[in-house]
């Protein structure tokens, strides 16, 4: 055996061992490959055998084509996208496919593996594509030209997601390639864990801020959780109604003709604060966007904006019962609340309205809705919340005679 040879089966050895040990492979599944150095052949495991089992004994050399050319077991049904890789990424000298679980969790979302720790953002070049496959014994042949593109679209790949099969990992050896696949492995537990986290609102709908930096993915991820919400309580039906949040010197707000109980993080749209422009693409934001941007510019304060349609205020108010005596009830706990006849959502004339806004926490647009200011969006969904429920409260105070007594 030569010592190039012998080299590679000794960093083979170490990177199954640890890919087993760490467990981000169980059973005899998955496999690891690595090249042989000057010659067209790899080193893979043997099918139907464990990466712990491994062993100078069990490993076979074969061609790029899976063709056995030293020992005399099976190899692995996955040899051809090994090789495949081998012949088109000169810099690959591993390969590693492991059936690990939160990566497999994650590639149901549908959704590329975004860079979500700083560890990440520092050792991966790009957000991990997610991509599904006609066979579930791996990619086909025919299939490995959409492979290439991946790996020719981005030069620094070093890693895909394959649909509900697992980590595809490529390194200048397969002890590299193994720690990519590792870390891919620790960013989709961290992402699904956080993703869990939002919808649960665990986050608390807060102020998405790290320190003083803020995040646009944890905004958006925080925006998703809140419009969720704000579907489950009734404050939006299908595509009407909007949110949106600041962060540093834009706003993300949701996307035109998007339903709040179906947004996902890509449905909301970047907009410069001051100029109001956003990058050309597929998704426009929201025809809301003035009166969200007049927000912002009358309260300098504000880092969060909801625009909501609650049924029982907009009754109140179209009925003109809300009244000032109303609105101070609870505006200990609400804040100034002003309520305008004649502003059309979205209209460019917001004059009134900035004036309105400079001085409230919420503004009712008498027959379409209700704005809600905060310093993060859960306190501008808390007030959304009071409104509605001071409104529903007058609602039922009259239906059974006598008026309400703050309101009358």
């Amino acid at each position: 055996m030569s010592q190039a040879l012998e080299k590679v089966k000794s960093q083979f050895m170490e990177a199954a061992r640890r890919a087993y040990q760490r467990g981000i492979q169980t059973g005899n599944g998955g496999n690891i490959s690595a090249r042989v150095p000057g010659k067209p052949l790899m080193v893979v495991k043997p099918s139907g055998v464990s990466l712990i089992d491994c062993n100078p004994q069990t490993v076979i050399v074969t061609d790029f084509e899976g063709n056995v050319v030293e020992g005399n077991r099976k190899p692995t049904r996955e040899s051809v996208l090994h090789g495949e890789l081998y012949k088109n990424l000169p810099g690959a000298g591993g390969v590693v496919h492991t059936h690990s679980p939160w990566s497999i969790a994650w590639s149901f979302t549908g959704r590329d593996l975004p860079l979500v720790t700083l560890h990440t953002q520092l050792k991966l070049a790009c957000p991990i594509p997610v991509r599904f496959f006609a066979s579930p014994k791996g990619v086909l042949k025919e299939e490995m030209p959409a492979v290439l593109d991946l790996f020719a679209s981005h030069p620094d790949l070093t890693a895909f997601i394959m649909g509900a099969h697992g980590i595809v990992a490529v390194g200048p050896d397969v002890l590299e390639a193994e720690h990519t696949a590792e870390l891919v492995e620790e960013t989709a537990q961290v992402a699904w864990l956080h993703e869990a986290g939002a919808r649960a609102n665990l986050l608390s709908l807060g102020h998405a801020a790290i320190g003083n930096q803020e995040i646009p993915w944890i905004t958006r991820e925080a925006l998703v959780a809140c419009g969720r919400t704000m579907a489950v309580k009734g404050f939006v039906v299908g595509p009407e109604g909007s949110i949106s949040a600041r962060c540093g010197d834009s706003i993300f707000i949701l996307a035109r003709d998007v339903s709040l109980s179906e947004a996902d993080p890509e449905d909301f749209v970047e907009v410069d604060l001051q100029s109001g422009r956003w990058q050309p693409g597929k998704k426009q934001p929201s025809s809301d966007v003035v009166l969200h941007l007049a927000c912002y510019r009358a309260r300098p304060d504000a880092r969060a904006v909801i625009y909501s349609r609650p049924p029982m205020v907009i009754a109140v108010a179209s009925r003109g019962l809300w009244t000032e005596a109303a609105a101070q009830d609870f505006a200990h706990s609400v804040g100034e609340i002003a309520v305008l006849d004649d502003v059309q959502a979205g209209a460019a004339e917001v004059e009134a309205m900035e004036s309105a806004i400079g001085r409230h926490d919420a503004v009712l647009l008498a027959r379409h809705g209700l704005l809600a200011i905060g310093v993060n969006l859960s306190q501008a969904l808390l007030r959304t919340e009071l409104v509605e429920r001071r409104a529903h409260v007058m609602v039922v105070a009259r239906s059974v005679g006598g008026g309400d007594r703050q309101g009358s």
